[in-house]
């Protein structure tokens, strides 16, 4: 978190770019790819809700609806879709991520009969198609 100047001492949170507000447009504006309100929730330890509504009204930040949310993003438009690019190809790699990752459903109903059955089975046992001795 050092290099995005925020520090922590326990439950006691600090920025280098002043109040919440301040912070949360200087994170958006130096981010790769624009941020959620759940990301900058995470990463400074509060609910931004209020503070990102005020900077969109002040006109301090944008926010671009994508792939289901809402994304934060710079003011200066070639800024701005520089950033939504970023954040469209990592959306494209999460979804192949999950799709490759994506188990069939009949396999997991097998593997969940095969439990019902031998409940003393193992997980591996399942997998393998074995039954347990």
């Amino acid at each position: 978190m050092e290099r995005l100047r925020l520090f922590s001492l326990g439950d006691i949170h600090f920025s280098r770019h002043g109040t919440v507000g301040e912070t949360i447009e200087r994170l958006v504006y130096e981010s790769d790819a624009g941020w959620t309100s759940r990301e900058l929730q995470d990463m400074l330890h509060l609910r931004v809700q209020v503070f990102l509504l005020s900077a969109v009204r002040k006109g301090t930040v944008v926010r671009e609806k994508l792939g289901g949310f809402y994304v934060y993003v710079h003011t200066d438009s070639a800024v701005r879709e520089l950033q939504l690019l970023r954040r469209r190809e990592q959306l494209e790699v999460g979804a192949i991520a999950l799709v490759e990752a994506r188990v069939d459903d009949e396999l997991i109903i097998a593997v969940l009969l095969a439990l019902l059955k031998h409940p003393e089975a193992k997980a591996l046992c399942v997998n393998r198609n074995e039954t347990p001795d």
